[in-house]
C-alpha cells in the first residue's frame, strides 16, 4: 500500500500518510496494522493529521487504538439499550456516571 512506508531506521518504524485519505483506504490501513478503530474514529484521526500537516507513525496509531480501545473506553457502555422495560441511554451514563454524581459529596 502506497500511504504506509517503513522508516530509514535501524527498527521497524512505518509512516503512514492519512492525509486525504478515503474511507476504504482509511479500512485498509486499519486492517493492514491491526488497529480496532471504527470509521468514525480513524476519520476523527486523519483529519487531526490533516491539521497538523504531517504523516502519522504507526507507534501514534498504535496508541490511539490502544486508548480508544473497548477495554479503556467502554464503547459497549456508550450504545442504546433495548430492554423490556424501555431504552436504555447508554449504560455508563444511565447506571454509572449517574450514581456517582448522585453520591458525590
Amino acid at each position: 500500500m502506497r500511504r504506509v512506508r517503513r522508516a530509514p531506521l535501524p527498527f521497524p518504524y512505518h509512516l503512514i500518510d492519512l492525509r486525504g485519505a478515503e474511507d476504504g483506504e482509511l479500512i485498509e490501513i486499519a486492517a493492514l496494522l491491526g488497529l480496532g478503530l471504527s470509521l468514525e474514529e480513524l476519520r476523527s484521526i486523519r483529519d487531526h493529521y490533516d491539521n497538523l500537516g504531517r504523516e502519522a507513525s504507526d507507534v501514534e496509531l498504535q496508541t490511539y487504538d490502544q486508548t480508544w480501545s473497548e477495554h479503556c473506553f467502554h464503547k459497549t457502555f456508550k450504545g442504546l439499550i433495548e430492554t423490556p422495560e424501555g431504552l436504555v441511554d447508554g449504560l455508563f451514563k444511565t447506571y454509572i456516571k449517574r450514581v456517582v454524581e448522585e453520591l458525590r459529596p
